[in-house]
């Protein structure tokens, strides 16, 4: 009774898509970021997420490429957290909008978020993702913002970058990254946000700095230097599928080592700067 209140709960002066991705289970979080939201005068659609703990590996393993070439071996929490992402960009393409807010129930948010986060008009007419957490780790950004909201710049994002814990996403963005779902290659950060493992390349991306948002567990020092899922997620050592034979393997050696050397190009002339949040 209590989630369903919440879902009906309509804020004033909001006109953008929001979508909060909660556990049945966490409550409290969704608590907390109802109260963040309402402060902004924000309003929010509850997406319900996928629990990981209650997912066969059978029924995991079915939805992932691995053990085909390039495939990441996934536990079910991760499984379960692309899922989840996946109903909310399904739910945006049902809709009218243009582009959806996603944010996970852990995220905290930062000054001005309200007046950012009201009204999309200033996002750039190409973009596919604009990622708006920071981990706080020296990232890959063009040197210049195509785009500047609030004293924030937009700069295309040219390096791996972790989390989804907030981003925004546009219709064609969201329709990229169902293509990309099916099967899931590896997690969902890595799918959207690393050009060298995953589907990065097909998307233009953009982050946004200073950042908007952070994970309360890098906010308060919690959970420094983890890198774990609001969804259960525990650990993020992977065993990656190279290929069943000597061709495929040496295909994909050959086009790992491709990228890297485009990679490294990239960073080199951009150059890499710390995003930090405010």
């Amino acid at each position: 009774k209590n989630l369903n209140r919440i879902n009906q709960k309509i804020y004033v002066r909001s006109i953008s898509m929001l979508m909060v991705i909660n556990l049945d289970r966490q409550q409290d979080r969704l608590t907390k970021i109802q109260e963040n939201l309402e402060l902004q005068r924000l309003k929010f659609q509850r997406i319900q997420a996928c629990d990981g703990k209650l997912m066969p590996k059978t029924a995991a393993d079915s939805l992932c490429r691995y053990p085909a070439a390039g495939g990441f071996e996934m536990s079910p929490e991760e499984v379960a957290c692309y899922v989840s992402h996946v109903a909310a960009w399904k739910k945006l393409l049902t809709s009218q909008e243009p582009h959806a807010i996603i944010l996970e129930d852990d995220v905290v948010l930062g000054e001005g978020s309200g007046a950012i986060l009201k009204h999309l008009a200033w996002v750039p007419e190409d973009v596919d993702i604009i990622k708006l957490e920071t981990w706080r780790k020296r990232l890959s950004i063009a040197q210049r913002p195509c785009k500047t909201v609030e004293g924030r710049g937009i700069y295309r994002l040219r390096s791996h970058h972790a989390g989804t814990a907030a981003y925004i996403i546009s219709r064609q963005g969201a329709e990229k990254a169902l293509q990309h779902s099916t099967p899931m290659k590896c997690p969902i950060d890595v799918a959207l946000f690393n050009p060298l493992y995953g589907n990065a390349r097909a998307f233009r991306i953009y982050q946004m700095a200073p950042a908007l948002c952070i994970q309360r567990r890098l906010f308060d020092g919690s959970g420094a230097g983890q890198v774990e899922s609001d969804f259960g997620i525990s650990e993020r050592g992977h065993t990656r599928s190279y290929g069943k034979n000597w061709r495929e393997r040496s295909f994909h050696f050959s086009v790992l080592c491709l990228r890297r050397i485009i990679m490294r190009v990239s960073h080199f002339l951009s150059g890499r700067k710390r995003v930090d949040f405010c």
